[in-house]
């Protein structure tokens, strides 16, 4: 072979020489199977090996004393004898008490269990253990960490080798797994009630480090557990919302009215905290940019203008959703800024993901005279404002409608009946349906055709299934193949409840070999954009 094979390193003479001749010469056979050696001379050979060892190798190598009388002839010029002149020459410098000492001080420390196994397993080699596995699932029991693994592993009554490894590789990849979905575990939020007089009530969620811009739940640090006395709120240090800000109470900077200590008492507003751990689903999600008082003439979704606290705020209608949303950005926005009321009720998207919310803000919404009060949740979301199923119900924008009536403009008074459906679209209801030009299968260029045995057919089922087979070819659906072909599939009857037959083939093997053509598939929402204002629909199956 031409390729380049790189010979092993010089023979190391350091440590244990009999453990490092015998891995060397390993490595050294298979470096000649590489270069497809093995049949040479043996002077190619034992140049290759010479050369291989290095210059202190080559130095004993001239020191040897030859045997030149029988019986143990030695023959400096073979390769076997030269092979085994080293053999014995390295037996004599085994150090089996040095290679324990170092089998039992070698430490896992951070390693990979498979990583530590490995090492162990050549230490314990160079010992020359009489129970070999027995050495090693010791040392594996000894310096395991992990109280409860050892402690399981001293359980068995038989604890083989292969058990203690199973064991340790069971334990690592579930240690692994928790950390992982501790690390991922979701961090709850920290809500502050505090009892300011009776019966009043004072609650703060979450603290922030830039009021203006961004909402709670961007920056609450999870890690603090000492509640500031000037904001009543947990935050990081120097990150404090009610610097600079003055107390509605004593007129006072840096602190808010909750925590004044001029009066002893103090009007304030109560905040409910909703304990409920209701779910509501949130259908559609659109990630973009919020549009304010923005005209468009896109069909496709569904906009209205809804002035609300003092500001027009155009909202997507979304039937699909179970709540009402609304944007920290454009929360921020309002003229009016209503209380924020804490909530445990969870909000998930299309997907399952769950969408963090800041709580729940009621606003007053009025569309074109009609009035509601409701409830949005406060997310982070980059979505537009979204009105769910409910509060569209409510006001007006959408009706449910149990049945469908064709009207025309000429005569509202005619319905829409089967009998004139039928009778205006005679061409569709009549004979069976066809694609005009033939439909060609393209197969893969490497596919091989697959001829299926016929299948037995029931007795009973013989003179119906000839019936059905001609009926079909009378209709023009099927055609009669008497002339060998490459492709054959089998034949699948089915029998239905009034008696007649379907008929199937079961093309498993041509599937297989089918070029597909990919289609794009139109989900929900670009069906209902394309409806516009019709005003009938139906599903064909």
């Amino acid at each position: 072979m031409d390729q380049d094979f790189r010979p092993p390193e010089y023979l190391s003479f350091q440590g244990n020489t009999s453990e490092n001749w015998r891995r060397w010469s390993q490595r050294f056979n298979l470096y000649l199977e590489a270069k497809e050696a093995t049949g040479k001379a043996d002077s190619t050979k034992i140049a290759m090996l010479l050369s291989s060892m290095g210059p202190e190798a080559l130095e004993r190598y001239n020191q040897f004393k030859w045997k030149t009388d029988d019986p143990g002839k030695e023959d400096q010029t073979k390769y076997e004898d030269v092979v085994k002149k080293f053999q014995t020459e390295f037996a004599g410098l085994k150090r089996k008490q040095f290679s324990r000492y170092l089998f039992w001080e070698f430490s896992r420390g951070a390693q990979p269990f498979e990583e530590y196994l490995v090492q162990i397993r050549v230490l314990a080699q160079a010992c020359e253990f009489l129970e070999h596995d027995n050495m090693i699932v010791d040392k594996i029991v000894f310096e395991t960490k992990s109280k409860s693994l050892q402690d399981r592993m001293l359980r068995e009554p038989e604890l083989t080798l292969e058990r203690t490894i199973d064991m340790c590789k069971i334990a690592e990849v579930t240690q692994k797994e928790m950390q992982t979905m501790r690390s991922k575990a979701t961090e709850k939020d920290v809500h502050f009630v505090k009892s300011v007089g009776r019966g009043a009530t004072a609650a703060a969620t979450q603290s922030y480090t830039n009021f203006k811009s961004k909402p709670p739940f961007e920056s609450m640090n999870a890690q603090a557990n000492e509640t500031c006395g000037n904001c009543a709120r947990v935050h990081p240090p120097r990150k404090c919302p009610a610097w600079r800000k003055t107390c509605h109470g004593c007129g006072r900077m840096n602190h808010f009215l909750v925590c004044c200590r001029s009066s002893k008492k103090h009007q304030v507003h109560e905040v409910t905290n909703d304990s409920s751990d209701d779910e509501f689903f949130i259908d559609y999600l659109y990630v973009g940019n919020i549009q304010v008082d923005a005209v468009t003439t896109d069909q496709t979704v569904w906009h209205t203008i809804v002035n609300t606290n003092g500001s027009r705020i155009k909202m997507k209608l979304d039937t699909g959703a179970a709540a009402n949303v609304l944007p920290w950005k454009t929360f921020s926005k309002l003229a009016e800024k209503p209380e924020l009321q804490t909530s445990k009720i969870t909000l998930r998207a299309y997907g399952g993901h769950k969408v963090k919310h800041a709580g729940i803000a009621t606003l007053h919404c009025n569309v074109e005279g009609r009035e509601q009060d409701l409830d949005f949740f406060v997310t982070s979301t980059k979505s537009p404002p979204i009105l769910g199923l409910k509060a569209c119900t409510a006001l007006g924008l959408i009706q449910k409608c149990d049945s469908v009536h064709f009207v025309t403009a000429q005569d509202t008074n005619n319905s829409l009946t089967i009998e004139k459906t039928l009778d205006e679209y005679k061409d569709v209801f009549a004979g069976v349906g066809r694609f005009k030009d033939p439909y060609k299968i393209h197969l893969k260029p490497d596919a091989e055709p697959v001829i299926h045995p016929p299948r037995r057919v029931p007795f009973g089922l013989h003179d119906r299934l000839k019936e059905k087979l001609d009926k079909l070819e009378s209709d023009g659906i099927i055609a009669k193949v008497e002339s060998p072909t490459d492709w054959v599939n089998s034949l699948v009857i089915t029998e239905k409840k009034d008696q007649s037959l379907r008929l199937c083939l079961d093309p498993k093997d041509l599937n297989k070999a089918v070029k597909r053509e990919h289609f794009l598939i139109p989900t929900f929402e670009d069906v209902i954009g394309r409806m516009g204002a019709k005003k009938i629909c139906t599903i064909f199956d």
